[in-house]
């Protein structure tokens, strides 16, 4: 077959286009750099084969060669815009502002609804801290009427990124993020990856609601779409949709076995819902493949204490604790689970750990719950003035804290000590929660305490009141402000009630001794 002279300059061209594909493939960019330049010199009028010819001259850093392709192809009459907003790029690569400026306003002169020319110019914009010319740019391409999908959604991405340097010269550019991103979705794009970006930016800037239909379209028409699941179970989560997150990372665990994430957050959501046993199970399979990642053994142990299992959470923190150094997780959760186990001692020494260790290296860990748990485990050894100090630590930290302010004056006033000053903590902890019974009952004991038993009678009525369920104890306090109120058999039904509710000697005992 003859060729025609142009004919045979487009097959040499797109030759030696090949064989500098083929030097660059085995290593030797030089050797492709020589074909390229001849390329494009065969066929010098090909915009396209120029514009692929820059592109490997770019990424070869070749920035000069790469200008005098340009500039050769943007001196024809007919050059696109979008060889002169390659040029804008080169120029500004090469450290020179003005012309590239100048070839990127050239370049949106000539193809106004090409988004090259208005990001490169934003870019440059950008890059000399002129951030309000920047918006302008962006503007005035978000001004271009019957616009595509693809230059939507490059100009909300440069948005972004203005948006995400917060100056205030610009303001909050979120609203005209959106604005584009809505007219981007009213174009139904077709193509998966335009839809998939589009759904991705919805999301960044808090539109989940509106990325989540993108997401199940794509879900439904391309369901092997890279990182699509992970994608949805992120919008379920949060959009507070769990089950569907659960059903989308359960899928993900089937489909990708040795990824950790799927079964983590399965975990997560399993705990949350107070599922402890798939908790475990899920914790569990990312500790066999993530052996040496030390939060999940805090995981594990904690799903455990959740399912009040303190012996298997101990069992997992020893193996965290001959893994790993020591840490303030495994000592203050192995404090938690000798509590449970009634082991005071063993739960004081571990808190006590776990306090060294934070102090050393995470002091925002010494919390008010801390200082709280600490405090049961002493008052439950018996360490009373131990305990109160923690106590006190817990509401220096946290003044309204109501639970540790009813325990420590109830504390007092069970011992009959410090009755004044447990009065007026239990004060404060009904003050905060006026109708918790439980804080009623140790204000009417400690008034009861004081002698102040009449007074006490009222708040130890409404306390039972309040609580749902029958409580002995609530019950043997009312008996006992009966009795020094000398309503002995008032007092003997309280203690009958008590008993109904669980056995106890000590209430036998006070029957017998106050007989009708």
């Amino acid at each position: 077959m003859e060729l025609d002279d142009d004919e045979e300059q487009e097959v040499e061209a797109h030759a030696q286009f090949s064989a500098g594909l083929v030097e660059e493939l085995n290593e030797a960019p030089e050797a492709a750099l020589v074909h390229y330049l001849a390329a494009i010199t065969s066929d010098p009028d090909n915009e396209e084969l120029a514009l692929d010819v820059v592109r490997k001259l770019v990424e070869l850093r070749r920035f000069d060669e790469a200008r005098q392709v340009l500039d050769r192809s943007a001196a024809r009459k007919e050059a696109s815009g979008l060889v002169w907003a390659w040029l804008g790029m080169v120029h500004k690569l090469q450290g020179r502002p003005e012309a590239a400026i100048s070839a990127s306003k050239e370049a949106i002169h000539r193809t106004p609804k090409n988004a090259a020319g208005y990001r490169n110019l934003a870019q440059i914009y950008l890059e000399a801290g002129q951030f309000s010319d920047a918006v302008g740019v962006l503007e005035e391409a978000a001004r271009q009427p019957d616009t595509d999908t693809r230059f939507l959604l490059l100009l909300a991405d440069a948005l972004g990124a203005l948006q995400q340097l917060k100056d205030p010269s610009v303001g909050d550019l979120r609203p005209r993020i959106l604005a584009l991103l809505d007219r981007a979705t009213a174009l139904n794009p077709k193509d998966p990856a335009e839809v998939l970006r589009l759904a991705d930016l919805l999301q960044l800037f808090g539109e989940g609601t509106k990325s989540l239909p993108l997401y199940q379209r794509l879900l439904d028409s391309d369901p092997d779409l890279p990182g699509l699941r992970e994608r949805l179970a992120e919008v379920y989560l949060r959009t507070d949709n769990k089950d569907k997150a659960a059903e989308q990372l359960r899928i993900l665990a089937l489909q990708k076995p040795t990824n950790p994430l799927p079964h983590y957050y399965l975990g997560v959501l399993a705990l949350e819902a107070k599922r402890f046993d798939e908790a475990v199970s899920s914790f569990n399979q990312v500790l066999i493949l993530r052996p040496d990642n030390e939060p999940i053994y805090h995981e594990l142990a904690l799903a455990h204490l959740s399912h009040n299992r303190p012996k298997e959470a101990l069992e997992v923190l020893d193996r965290a604790r001959k893994k790993f150094r020591a840490s303030f997780q495994v000592e203050f959760y192995s404090a938690i689970a000798m509590t449970e186990l009634k082991k005071y001692e063993d739960a004081i020494r571990h808190f006590t750990t776990a306090e060294v260790v934070a102090a050393a290296t995470a002091p925002n860990n010494l919390t008010y719950l801390f200082y709280f748990q600490s405090g049961v485990a002493y008052e439950r050894a018996k360490r009373f003035d131990d305990a109160a100090v923690q106590f006190e630590k817990a509401v220096e930290l946290k003044p309204d804290f109501a639970d540790a302010l009813n325990y420590l004056g109830y504390m007092w006033a069970e011992r009959g000590t410090n009755l004044e000053r447990a009065r007026e903590w239990i004060q404060k902890a009904v003050d905060l929660e006026p109708d918790n019974g439980a804080f009623l009952d140790s204000l009417a004991w400690v008034l009861h305490q004081q002698g102040r038993s009449a007074e006490g009678l009222p708040l130890q009525l409404r306390a039972i009141e309040l609580v749902k369920e029958p409580d002995g104890t609530l019950q043997d306090h009312l008996g006992d402000i009966y009795l020094k109120m000398g309503r002995k058999d008032d007092a003997r039904k309280a203690w009958q009630r008590s008993l109904e509710v669980e056995p106890n000697a000590e209430i036998d005992k006070k029957l017998r001794d106050n007989p009708p």
